[in-house]
């Protein structure tokens, strides 16, 4: 059969009845109740109701004016620390040697080239029209001369290399000076800088100065002074050197030419230079005993220049060589 709730409900008031009648102290012990179901309760029960809660929205604050700002710190980004790159020392080239010829009319030196000193220079001082000669000989070692000169604008403006096929010495004959200025000889070697060769030389120069070209046969002349020495060379290339002094009427002079080496045989001519006159000429000394020619007791006709032509017997188609010294005395009454 089926209970009702209600039903129920009044069985278990009776129940409770029973047990309240009984005795309290009753020494039996209890045992444990056993719990049935539970039995909803008609009473309501008040459902809480979910208040709402307001959830807090952001606030933005505003910052009072006298509170400083943070300041914002840029940090420094890491700079590259330039590394110091050492800059090659430029070494400068030791600069050639360099001899001061100045004015003088004729030098001669000694010299070396090497690979430490492929270059020498000498430094001379000329006028428009001045005639300058160099000669430059190997004279140790396997050097193969070249020289060149060089005007004031550094510029070159003669130049050799090889006397002649099969002679390696160097030499500018004759060469014109085109302004007044100073000017540098160099002497060096074959390909220069870079040459094989090496060695000792001599140099020997010569300036003619303008004055003392002859216009009427374009040779050049030698100052010569009273009893003064001056060397020179007749050979094939150089058949005579004419050389140049100036004299007074009634001065009584010797000319002499004398060879210091080869086998030349010296001729010498005295020309008045403004008249082209041959005053005398002479082959060999008359006092005998050489070959020298000697001129004696010859009397100026007048104030002027005079020209002594130094040369071979037969000049030009001669056929001996060698150094000589040429002298011009004045005697005494």
């Amino acid at each position: 059969m089926r209970l009702s709730a209600f039903n129920l409900f009044g069985l278990g008031f009776a129940l409770v009845a029973i047990l309240t009648a009984c005795d309290i102290n009753s020494s039996v012990t209890p045992t444990a109740t056993l719990r049935g179901a539970i039995v909803p309760s008609r009473i309501p029960t008040e459902t809480p109701t979910n208040t709402p809660t307001q959830t807090p929205t952001a606030t933005l604050t505003l910052i009072p004016s006298n509170t400083p700002m943070p300041t914002l710190t840029n940090t420094p980004e890491a700079t590259a620390t330039p590394t110091a790159t050492s800059t090659p020392t430029n070494t400068p080239t030791p600069l050639p040697p360099a001899y001061n010829i100045g004015s003088q009319l004729s030098y001669a030196a000694v010299d070396t080239i090497s690979d430490q000193q492929p270059l020498v220079e000498y430094v001379f001082s000329g006028d428009e029209g001045d005639v300058i000669s160099i000669s430059v000989n190997g004279t140790s070692g396997f050097l193969d001369p070249f020289v060149y000169v060089i005007d004031t604008s550094n510029v070159r403006i003669a130049e050799n290399d090889d006397v002649a096929d099969g002679d390696y010495n160097a030499a500018i004959e004759a060469f014109t000076l085109p302004a007044t200025g100073t000017y540098r000889i160099a002497v060096t070697r074959f390909r220069e800088n870079i040459g094989p060769t090496i060695g000792s030389f001599e140099l020997r120069f010569v300036r003619q100065s303008a004055a003392n070209i002859d216009i009427a046969s374009g040779i050049s002349l030698v100052n010569i002074e009273y009893d003064t020495n001056v060397s020179g060379r007749v050979d094939d290339e150089t058949p005579f050197m004419s050389y140049i002094f100036s004299g007074t009427a009634g001065d009584n002079i010797t000319v002499e030419m004398a060879k210091v080496s080869g086998n030349l045989d010296p001729y010498i001519i005295l020309i008045q230079r403004d008249t082209q006159e041959i005053l005398s000429e002479i082959d060999d000394d008359p006092r005998g005993g050489t070959f020298n020619a000697y001129l004696d007791d010859i009397t100026l006709p007048e104030d002027g220049n005079y020209i002594v032509l130094a040369t071979r017997y037969q000049g030009i188609e001669g056929t001996t060589m060698g150094e000589f010294i040429v002298r011009v005395s004045l005697n005494e009454d």
